[in-house]
C-alpha cells in the first residue's frame, strides 16, 4: 500500500530490517529511521513491531504501530539549528573577546611607545643641551685660559723681575 524509504533517502528500506517483518520472525523491534513519501509530502514515522505468539511459541500474527513524527524531527532540526546558533553565538563572543583584548594589547603597546618617543625627545633635547654648554663653555673657557696663561706667564716674569731687582742685578736699560 506504499513505499517506505530510509529517512533521507531515496533508497527504499530494506525489507528485513522492517518491524513488520522482525515481529513477524519473533523478534520485537522499533525504528525511527523510516520515511513513507507520498507525491507532495514526505512523512517521517516511528514503527514497533510485536509477535504474538501461540501456546506452543509460535508466531501467530504480529502487531505493528506506525507514528508521524514529523514534529518531533523538526524539534530535533530547531534544538539543532538552535545549538549551532547558540554556539555560533559563543565563538562571535569569544571572538569579540579576543579583538578587545588585542586592542587593549596595542593601546598598551601605543601607549608605552608614546612614552619611549617622549623618553627620546627629553634625551635628546638633554644631548642639545650638552652640546650647547659644552660649546659655551669651550668659548669661554678658550679665552678664559688664554688670559689664565697670559696672566701665569706675567707672574712668572713679574717674578724673575722682583727677584732681579731684589739682588740687584737688573740694569736700568
Amino acid at each position: 500500500a506504499y513505499q517506505v524509504y530510509i529517512a533521507g533517502t531515496q533508497q527504499y528500506y530494506p525489507p528485513e530490517q522492517l518491524p513488520a517483518v522482525k515481529a513477524l520472525h519473533g523478534e520485537t523491534a522499533w525504528n525511527d529511521d523510516e520515511e513513507i513519501h507520498q507525491t507532495d509530502k514526505i512523512i517521517p514515522i516511528e514503527v514497533w513491531g510485536k509477535p504474538i505468539f501461540d501456546d506452543q511459541g509460535n508466531v501467530i500474527y504480529a502487531i505493528v504501530a506506525f507514528r508521524d513524527i514529523t514534529e518531533r524531527k523538526q524539534a530535533e532540526v530547531d534544538k539543532i539549528r538552535l545549538v549551532q546558533e547558540q554556539e555560533a553565538k559563543h565563538a562571535a563572543v569569544r571572538y569579540s573577546q579576543d579583538i578587545e583584548a588585542k586592542n587593549q594589547e596595542l593601546a598598551n603597546t601605543l601607549q608605552q611607545l608614546r612614552a619611549t618617543q617622549q623618553q627620546l625627545i627629553e634625551s635628546e633635547k638633554m644631548a642639545a643641551l650638552g652640546n650647547l654648554v659644552a660649546g659655551v663653555a669651550h668659548e669661554i673657557n678658550t679665552p678664559i685660559g688664554v688670559g689664565v696663561t697670559a696672566a701665569s706667564g706675567l707672574d712668572m716674569l713679574t717674578q724673575r723681575i722682583a727677584t732681579l731687582y731684589t739682588e740687584g742685578k737688573m740694569k736700568r736699560t
